[in-house]
């Protein structure tokens, strides 16, 4: 028992790790989402300060999260990238999705965008992880 609870505690450090990667980005993509907001549609910000958040979680899960299998040379480099975008395309879709729907329903304004982008950034969370683990990174 001792020995699986031990095997097990490797991978919760790697989901906390990547907790604290997708925090930072999602602060990233806040940040960039309501500079932005005020000069196009937030729609447009949105897809904006997604893209931007997916590169920077790249970088930082590269480097900290995954670094047992870091992606270092070039044609690795760009492949792991392209994958990873490729993943996040889900969580794009999905906060895409719910920002839609969500202004649909409940209009526009500070507080109904921003708790709209955290809700979906929250939705991702999970798909982007498993994607990022097994797709990605696997190992």
């Amino acid at each position: 028992m001792r020995k699986h609870l031990l095997s097990i505690q490797p991978e919760i450090m790697q989901i906390f790790m990547a907790a604290a990667v997708g925090c930072i980005s999602a602060g990233l993509q806040l940040i960039i989402f309501n500079v932005l907001r005020n000069f196009m549609l937030s729609e447009f910000a949105s897809f904006i300060a997604i893209e931007v958040a997916i590169i920077n979680n790249f970088f930082l899960n590269n480097k900290v999260t995954f670094s047992k299998t870091i992606a270092t040379q070039t044609t690795s480099y760009f492949r792991k990238f392209c994958k990873f975008n490729s993943v996040a395309l889900a969580s794009v879709l999905i906060q895409l999705v719910v920002l839609f729907v969500g202004l649909h329903f409940l209009g526009r304004g500070f507080i109904i965008e921003n708790m709209l982008v955290i809700f979906g950034i929250a939705l991702g969370f999970m798909a982007n992880y498993l994607g990022y683990r097994f797709l990605v990174w696997n190992h």
